[in-house]
């Protein structure tokens, strides 16, 4: 239906989380550590798993401040053998370490999926099973040597000493305990389908041609993050460690107290809780004799607090709220009443909310160290302090909190994901920190955006869907808008009369004059195997893949079809090694190694970086908005790559009709279609990749390709892909159906 989620599903971990309490998170294919940082504040301990080398170091300056996470890299079927007998308490496994593509590792390796399965399949505590990218074991993606079906997959799942109930939701397989969680899966999947269903029903008209012959064309939007910290100025970092806070706080403090001496050992934290967990002080108190004022204004937490600290005398437990300006209640009263001395060492504020207000309030009194909490989805350049109100919880952004130190008198020497920690400034020298500003000290993980285009559509990115309250509810693009679709336009817009009259001719001679639209996109991403071979309907099919790459798809067609022939064209050296090493000489595959254009001889090939993933962007097109859509591939290097035309080749090969084309050029499908009429016209189907953007110069928008392909309607249309098929390919006249073809 076109709303299935990707990635990690969130809701289900978070409902899961919160219902059986599972200790652990193991997770496989680190990637960006998006997934492990969620985790991280919601699990005990977190384990990640890494194959790629480059991927792991690029990772770890990310992840250090986050004490419970213990980034791993190697192969995760050993690492989960091991882990597997460490690890005493029940787990989530969110096992996806599989390459799919992108920039991550593995992509000529086999698929470890089964070894995994193997080596948890024994353990004993009720752990819960998800494995990313279900649809590709549906639709294997490759060799059944290197992809297991879902059918071996849910053998291996049946197989583990705990029973497991399975399911697939959304793009997962998830397999939870058979007694005590079966039911609540199945309520999961119950409600999740409605979901899908009202999403669908919401979303069905978005994709239809809003104008004749013309589609409603999906933006590319992607939050890129550029870690701006300097390893000089975050250096206390490198002493994270906790016994009771959160991320790594326990440690910093340490270290701080090293380099300032304290001076008589009092710390203060307000919003105390239970006065252990996630506690910025219970270190200091239990296990350095320090002296302590411990508030909270949540009455049962006090219950525990006074517990917690019962016959600690040089501990004071507060049972109140702290006034958000000068009076009886103030902190100022408080620590006053208390005896505190005008210069505490430590004071920690963590309330969710008005944090920076009675950190503001605090007059008499000034802390050595103070740390206080921010709101971690609010950007570095927002400045951002909610309303002076206790019914309010809505926090302030660390900019904030530095403009008040600075106020104040104090300076940023740690910024933890949530907390900012600052010195007095006649201290601050001691720790040899040049540049504190708030770039140099934090990058934030969880911040978003929220822009406007000029015609009034509003576009969130970075933040899908609520943290606290509300966790899980989606901010999807069509969620968020303020204005209904017919009133968002651009004042000055060229009127739609005259856009459909001057740019969309050919469109509307392929679709007819009036009301036609494409097909909608389907719910999976490319096509699939069982549509390719409803569509071919033959066991000996003629294929010509036109960007072969790694073979990846020629492997596909050999385990699709009977006794294919099949013709590959790949002009990257680096593809066609990789090509030769995973299909071999295989009697039923000719590889050849030029790019097909508008004529024979030779071209300039860019080549796309090495990175994982991104060398499959090389083209004979000079890349253009490529180089701004996707700036993480660079185009470094050039090199000579023979040419031929489409039609010379064929004339050459005595092939008379093609059954299949599969097209995969980076932006030269016009060279392509200009260089090959007569073959296009004897053949019965075309798949190609598409984009509405000048990735390349000179590439041809989806409109454009079709006004070329005059006689091809299509089948399917695809996010990146479109299906066709030729009406004329039963014309009796071959030269007649190369003139009308283009």
């Amino acid at each position: 239906m076109g709303v299935v989620h990707f990635g990690a599903p969130l809701p289900l971990l978070t409902r899961i989380h919160d219902e059986f309490k599972p200790w652990a998170f193991i997770e496989t294919g680190t990637f960006r550590a998006e997934t492990a940082i969620w985790a991280a504040s919601r699990f005990e301990q977190v384990w990640t798993v890494e194959l790629s080398e480059q991927l792991y170091e690029e990772n770890r300056l990310l992840l250090d401040p986050y004490r419970n996470i213990t980034a791993l890299q190697g192969d995760s079927r050993q690492v989960l053998a091991r882990l597997a007998g460490e690890v005493h308490e029940a787990a989530v496994f969110w096992l996806d370490a599989h390459w799919c593509g992108g920039p991550t590792a593995g992509i000529d390796d086999p698929c470890p999926l089964l070894e995994e399965l193997d080596a948890i399949a024994t353990r004993p505590y009720g752990d819960f099973v998800l494995i990313d990218d279900a649809r590709l074991f549906l639709s294997r993606e490759s060799a059944p040597s290197q992809w297991p079906s879902i059918f071996e997959i849910g053998k291996r799942l049946e197989r583990f000493s705990d029973p497991k109930y399975i399911a697939i939701v959304d793009d997962v397989i998830v397999a939870v305990p058979e007694k005590s969680a079966r039911n609540f899966l199945v309520d999961f999947c119950r409600v999740r389908n409605a979901e899908i269903w009202e999403e669908y029903r919401a979303r069905e008209g978005e994709s239809r041609l809003k104008i004749a012959g013309r589609t409603e064309q999906i933006p590319t939007l992607r939050q890129i993050r550029i870690d701006r910290r300097k390893k000089e100025s975050c250096w206390l970092l490198d002493f994270s460690h906790d016994v009771t806070s959160q991320t790594g706080e326990d440690g910093v403090i340490e270290k701080i107290f090293e380099i300032i001496e304290p001076t008589n050992r009092w710390c203060i934290e307000f919003g105390a809780w239970d006065g252990k967990k996630f506690s910025n002080t219970y270190n200091l108190i239990q296990n350095k004799q320090w002296n302590g004022l411990l508030i909270e204004g949540n009455p049962s937490k006090y219950q525990e607090l006074a517990q917690t600290y019962a016959g600690v005398e040089r501990t004071h437990c507060v049972s109140g709220l702290v006034a958000l300006e000068s009076g009886s209640n103030s902190l100022d009263a408080y620590l006053e009443k208390n005896g505190l001395p005008i210069e505490p060492d430590l004071l920690s504020i963590d309330i969710d909310g008005n944090d920076y207000h009675v950190w503001s309030s605090l007059q008499q009194f000034r802390p050595q160290v103070v740390i206080c909490e921010f709101n971690p989805t609010i950007p570095n350049d927002v400045l951002f302090v909610q309303a002076p109100d206790l019914e309010i919880n809505q926090a302030c952004s660390l900019r904030a909190l530095i403009e008040l130190a600075k106020q104040k008198g104090y300076e940023l020497v740690a910024a933890m994901p949530w907390n900012g920690i600052f010195v007095v400034k006649e201290a601050f020298a001691k720790f040899g920190i040049i540049d504190n500003s708030i770039d140099a000290m934090y990058m934030p993980t969880n911040d978003g955006r929220l822009f406007q285009g000029f015609d009034g559509t509003l576009f969130n990115v970075g933040l899908e869907e609520l943290e606290w309250a509300g966790k899980g509810i989606s901010l999807a693009y069509d969620e968020l808008q303020v204005m209904p679709q017919e009133n968002r336009r651009f004042p000055d817009a060229i009127p739609k009369n005259v856009i459909a009259t001057k740019t969309n001719v050919g469109l509307r001679k392929y679709h007819g004059e009036q009301g036609m639209r494409l097909p909608e996109a389907p719910n999976f991403s490319t096509i699939t195997r069982e549509r390719l071979r409803e569509c071919v309907g033959k066991s000996d099919p003629t294929i010509l893949e036109i960007g072969a790459n790694d073979g990846m798809h020629t492997l596909w067609f050999l385990e699709l079809f009977d006794n294919p022939r099949i013709y590959c064209f790949e002009p990257d050296p680096r593809a066609i090694e990789r090509f030769r090493k995973k299909v071999g000489r295989h009697p039923n595959v000719t590889l050849f190694e030029m790019a097909l254009s508008d004529y024979n001889g030779e071209a300039i090939f860019y080549q796309s970086n090495s990175q994982y993933g991104w060398d499959q962007s090389g083209s004979i097109r000079k890349p253009k908005e490529h180089l701004t859509v996707f700036p993480e591939v660079t185009f470094e290097k050039t090199i000579t790559v023979k040419t031929a035309m489409l039609d010379t080749w064929r004339r050459e090969q005595g092939i008379d009709t093609v059954d299949f084309i599969w097209m995969d050029v980076q932006g030269a499908e016009m060279d392509v279609f200009r260089g090959g009429a007569d073959t296009l016209a004897r053949t019965r189907y075309l798949y190609t990749e598409y984009n509405d953007r000048e990735l390349y110069a000179g590439q041809c928008t989806l409109p454009q390709l079709l006004d070329c392909l005059k006689y091809f309607k299509v089948l399917d249309r695809y996010p990146d892909d479109v299906l066709l098929e030729n009406e004329r390919i039963g014309i009796p006249n071959p030269k007649k159906r190369k003139a009308d073809f283009l």
